[in-house]
């Protein structure tokens, strides 16, 4: 294993993100409705690096290259008071990269004060992705 550091995304991370969201995208339920629309995910990428306290962006590198990148937005939920951090996408070439990001994206959402953060996992192309709730 090498060394590994976490970034928050900026503009010069498009091709990065691009390149993993492509990829998450591939392997979801999604590329079987519509293809990827790399000019949509590049504007929305784009406006959320604009409001760093409702969107974050984190990639993880081993040595300078980038193994993995998680987007969490903050959220009400029309159900709940408190707001929470809903992972937008995960993607992880290395396994060591999980773990990095998900203890990144908690620190975030408390920052920001959400009250619990939801992230998903693929577990099949033929279905949606499975969802784990977890109070901060």
């Amino acid at each position: 294993m090498g060394t590994l550091a976490l970034k928050i995304g900026t503009k010069e991370d498009l091709p990065e993100f691009l390149n993993m969201t492509e990829k998450l995208f591939n392997s979801s339920v999604y590329a079987t409705i519509s293809p990827f629309n790399k000019g949509r995910v590049a504007e929305k990428y784009f406006s959320s690096l604009a409001t760093p306290n409702e969107v974050v962006t984190l990639f993880c590198y081993e040595d300078g290259v980038p193994i993995g990148l998680l987007s969490a937005g903050k959220t009400k939920l029309d159900f709940c008071s408190e707001p929470i951090s809903v992972e937008l996408a995960l993607w992880i070439e290395k396994r060591i990269a999980l773990r990095p990001l998900l203890k990144a994206h908690r620190y975030w959402s408390k920052l920001v004060g959400c009250r619990a953060t939801l992230v998903g996992k693929i577990t099949s192309r033929n279905s949606p992705e499975v969802y784990k709730l977890r109070k901060i």
